[in-house]
């Protein structure tokens, strides 16, 4: 219902606000050890876990334009082992992982709202957009993504060399990389309905 006293039909008479709840928990640890005269060794973690939910405005949750939640994770393992082989040549050795997932969704998947409704040739536990000439609309059209896993992992080795007053420096590297991605951004059907037809896109749509 209209909630902007004295404001006309149809002319931006609804105001509200949509509650954000965004958790998140970081850790960070590092630890350093000296193996003996020619080892040093250190290793570092790095975790991020958040979620940004957006809670529903509309009575019917995930029917409006704003109620979506995103769950992102990331956390990166890296290693180093530091040798000296010789007082002039020294070897590196280095390893980092990272591993990211994000799940990204609007509020009406999961609800079944396209089935309850007789919405055919569109997946039925989502919830659909619908477009509206001069009205606020119904639904997301960035529906849901899954990116699992975001994969970056490092291999490298260096080995250094002093020679008098020259340094050389060789050594090989090594990345992998890989996104899996599954991407139903307008699974649940995106639908528009303008006044042509009818003098009033609402008619249109009902």
């Amino acid at each position: 219902e209209p909630n902007v006293p004295g404001r006309p039909t149809r002319s931006s008479n609804f105001r509200t606000n949509g509650p954000q709840q965004r958790p998140a928990n970081t850790y960070v640890g590092r630890v350093d050890y000296n193996i003996g005269a020619k080892d040093r060794v250190y290793s570092r973690f790095h975790g991020n876990w958040g979620d940004t939910i957006i809670q529903p405005i509309y009575p019917v949750p995930g029917t409006d334009s704003v109620n979506t939640s995103d769950d992102n994770s990331y956390y990166s393992i890296s290693g180093t082992w530091f040798r000296n082989l010789t007082p002039s040549t020294i070897n590196e050795f280095r390893v980092s992982m990272d591993y990211r997932d994000l799940i990204r969704q609007a509020g009406g998947v999961g609800t079944g709202l396209n089935g309850k409704i007789g919405l055919k040739g569109v997946e039925q536990d989502f919830f659909g957009q619908f477009n509206l000439t001069g009205l606020a609309g119904f639904g997301i059209g960035e529906q849901y993504r899954l990116q699992k896993p975001i994969r970056n992992d490092l291999f490298v080795n260096h080995t250094t060399l002093i020679r008098g007053s020259h340094s050389i420096k060789f050594g090989v590297e090594h990345r992998f990389a890989a996104n899996e991605d599954k991407h139903w951004g307008l699974a649940g059907g995106t639908f528009s309905f303008n006044n042509v037809a009818t003098g009033d896109s609402l008619a249109a749509l009902l």
